[in-house]
């Protein structure tokens, strides 16, 4: 009889690093479910519930906690002051900054409710092939 795989969903599944992740996953053995652009967070939610995926890893940006968050060390308490992002300008970018805010903000709190596992990874800058 063959085990079931363990479940793990990853956001922005074509992106560089998280393709990467997808790939160390598959070779640990998971079963990967990955999307390409994040449709929804709240829809992404409900899927991983629906299909019993264990694990959610959240493909985020440092944007999520650096613009208004001045703290030398950060951690799942550190946030971009939503408030703050919506009357400041911080030019074209500012929808980004406050959509990666809130996407991570909202999963974790699902989380919480659910006992579903969301990790978040927040890179700064990726570096690699095109």
């Amino acid at each position: 009889m063959v085990e079931k795989q363990e479940q793990v969903c990853v956001t922005g599944g074509g992106g560089y690093q998280a393709s990467w992740l997808v790939k160390l996953l598959l070779s640990k053995g998971y079963m990967v479910y990955a999307t390409d652009r994040d449709p929804g967070t709240s829809y992404i939610l409900k899927v991983c519930s629906m299909e019993n995926v264990r694990r959610l890893v959240i493909v985020s940006s440092i944007s999520a906690v650096i613009k208004t968050c001045r703290r030398q060390s950060m951690d799942e308490s550190s946030w971009s002051n939503k408030e703050s992002l919506q009357t400041t300008k911080y030019g074209a970018y500012s929808w980004y900054y406050i959509s990666k805010t809130i996407a991570e903000s909202q999963a974790l709190e699902y989380a919480k409710k659910t006992g579903l596992e969301v990790v978040t990874v927040c890179p700064s800058i990726i570096i690699g092939s095109m």
